[in-house]
C-alpha cells in the first residue's frame, strides 16, 4: 500500500507536457539541421548499355541560406 501511493505521488507530481506533431517535426528537423551543414554525395545510374555519375555538395546555413552544386560526369 505504501508502494502505490508513493508511486502515484511521483507520477500526478510531474506535470504532462504534450506535443503537437508540428513541435515533434520541428524539433527532430533542428536537431538534424542544427546552425548549419555541409553534404556531398555521389549519385550513380547503372544500366546495362550506360552508365552516370552525378555529384552533389551542397551548403546548409540555418534555414535562411542554401547552396547547391551539381556536378554530371559521364
Amino acid at each position: 500500500m505504501k508502494y502505490l501511493i508513493l508511486t502515484s505521488i511521483i507520477i500526478f507530481s510531474h506535470p504532462v507536457q504534450s506535443q503537437n506533431a508540428r513541435e515533434i517535426v520541428q524539433k527532430a528537423d533542428e536537431k538534424m539541421r542544427g546552425s548549419s551543414m555541409q553534404v556531398e554525395l555521389t549519385i550513380k545510374t547503372i544500366r546495362p548499355t550506360w552508365t552516370r555519375a552525378m555529384d552533389v555538395k551542397a551548403w546548409m546555413k540555418g534555414t535562411d541560406y542554401s547552396m547547391i552544386l551539381i556536378q554530371f560526369s559521364v
